[in-house]
């Protein structure tokens, strides 16, 4: 007995890139954002996020363990009025966790879930011990998770038949992740390879994913 594995004809039919989330998506979003601001300034700093600091203050095209992002991000922190602070330099991270539940809920969403479905895909996002942990602390896994994230909203949406031109979505969202974290690299071979040995392979007959590329 055959499988179908297309997805429902009231997410297969829709040409939006943002599909309607429901609210309790926004409450876990927002109460992320407000958990993880409020406990910002319970310790000092992480070491990690020391030598962010440090390394932004001397800016580079790379380090010999990591490329220049988020070292960019802590520098341009740093120009702030002020003597910089923990909950200065985690806000960026605590919007970063809260933009992570709302592109869960949006891949739920796109991947044919209802309304509970999506809700519960929000909540468990919302208390994974992972994704809150990451979003406390500036690190370069914080900006993967979200980067990985859009680039797989982006590309189911155009499964779906949002327009092509979104591979552009993804160029910009990749070039971000390689100059953030190199790990990025195995996330678009994989997607390649599925890509590749599926009837998705449609998605490359156009120019638009070259010229992201």
């Amino acid at each position: 007995m055959g499988i179908d594995l297309s997805p429902p004809p009231s997410v297969a039919s829709s040409s939006s890139l943002r599909p309607r989330l429901p609210w309790p998506t926004w409450v876990c979003a927002g109460s992320v954002f407000l958990l993880l601001l409020a406990v910002s300034s319970r310790y000092g700093f992480h070491r990690d996020e020391l030598y962010f600091i440090t390394a932004g203050r001397h800016l580079e095209w790379g380090y010999v363990d990591q490329p220049p992002l988020t070292p960019a991000i802590a520098g341009v922190v740093d120009l702030w009025p002020g003597q910089i602070t923990p909950t200065a330099l985690r806000l960026i991270p605590a919007m970063s966790a809260s933009a992570v539940v709302v592109l869960t809920g949006l891949l739920a969403r796109r991947f044919g879930g209802q309304r509970i479905a999506v809700t519960s895909a929000s909540v468990f996002a919302a208390i994974s011990g992972f994704f809150l942990a990451v979003g406390h602390l500036l690190s370069t896994t914080t900006f993967d998770v979200l980067i990985w994230l859009g680039v797989a909203l982006l590309l189911a949406a155009m499964i779906d038949g949002v327009s092509p031109r979104w591979w552009l979505g993804i160029g910009v969202l990749l070039g971000f992740g390689i100059l953030n974290k190199y790990t990025v690299v195995s996330l678009v071979v994989a997607l390649a390879i599925g890509l590749l040995l599926t009837p998705q392979r449609r998605l490359l007959l156009n120019p638009w994913p070259w010229v992201s590329a």
